[in-house]
């Protein structure tokens, strides 16, 4: 999970500093993101699995889901900052839970035989849709801030 971490945080940091404009800035978090959690799933669902039988590892895996939040939610605010967009951080953090909520139930995290996808995206998809969600919730926030 360490390595993980260390991983998702260095990934998040040098997507905040990618990108033209918003919708490009918004591609490279959310494509590293999706390779953050895609290259570890089998891990990342393992450790799910056992979770509930053992607390300490139910404790590191919040642990690490909180930093891969917080490296998320800085890189988003560091883009919207970059690209003059206006976003609070509950905003930051509904993107964050959208963006971790499907990209992990695509690429199998989490309880799959129970809740996998109905349609598989590819990867491309995954972070087109997603961009498109995102920029449209953040343009929408700073038009509620005005």
């Amino acid at each position: 999970m360490v390595r993980i971490d260390a991983e998702t945080v260095a990934a998040m940091a040098a997507a905040a500093q990618s990108g033209d404009d918003l919708s490009a800035s918004v591609t490279a978090l959310i494509e590293a993101r999706v390779r953050t959690l895609e290259g570890n799933a089998p891990l990342l669902a393992a450790v799910i699995r056992i979770a509930e039988a053992y607390p300490a590892v139910a404790r590191r895996g919040i642990a690490s889901g909180r930093t891969a939040q917080t490296a998320f939610t800085g890189a988003l605010a560091s883009i919207c900052v970059r690209n003059r967009v206006d976003c609070d951080e509950p905003g930051l953090a509904w993107c964050e839970e959208i963006v971790y909520s499907v990209a992990s139930r695509q690429v199998g995290i989490g309880l799959v035989a129970q809740g996998g996808p109905q349609q598989r995206m590819t990867d491309a998809q995954l972070v087109s849709f997603l961009t498109s969600t995102v920029t449209s919730f953040l343009r929408r926030e700073e038009l509620d801030h005005r």
